[in-house]
């Protein structure tokens, strides 16, 4: 019929929670930003960004098809590292194999004082890191 709808309404600075560390990262608070320039309001967040360490999302997903039956994480590691966490489902859903963000469990922003212990942790998360399923 020719006329315009409007569909989605979001303030958006990338997928998988992008803008809640960049807020953790900077300082600067991308979705109240975003808000306020959508409603043309006085933005007042945004300056130069404060750096406070080396940040990372890790997004949780199971290897296999299963009932979820929750995740361990190394309490020492979490303690240390984990700044936020985000479990998506419950003990009992079915989850199937990573095939896409569809499939995700939920997700860890990780923070760590430099870059090498990152990368560390990140290649050896099965250490620290595990998905319980049942079959």
């Amino acid at each position: 019929n020719r006329k315009l709808y409007l569909m989605e309404v979001s303030p958006r600075a990338g997928g998988n929670r992008l803008a809640e560390i960049l807020n953790y990262a900077t300082d600067i608070n991308i979705i109240e930003a975003e808000t306020c320039k959508a409603l043309e309001l006085p933005i007042t967040t945004i300056h130069e960004p404060n750096y406070k360490g080396h940040f990372a999302i890790l997004v949780l997903h199971a290897d296999h098809e299963g009932i979820f039956n929750g995740v361990y994480i190394d309490e020492e590691f979490r303690h240390k590292h984990i700044i936020d966490e985000e479990i998506r489902i419950a003990i009992g859903d079915r989850v199937s194999d990573f095939t896409g963000a569809n499939a995700a469990i939920g997700s860890l922003f990780l923070r760590f004082d430099t870059r090498e212990e990152l990368d560390k942790s990140l290649h050896y998360q099965k250490e620290w890191l595990k998905i319980h399923l049942n079959p």
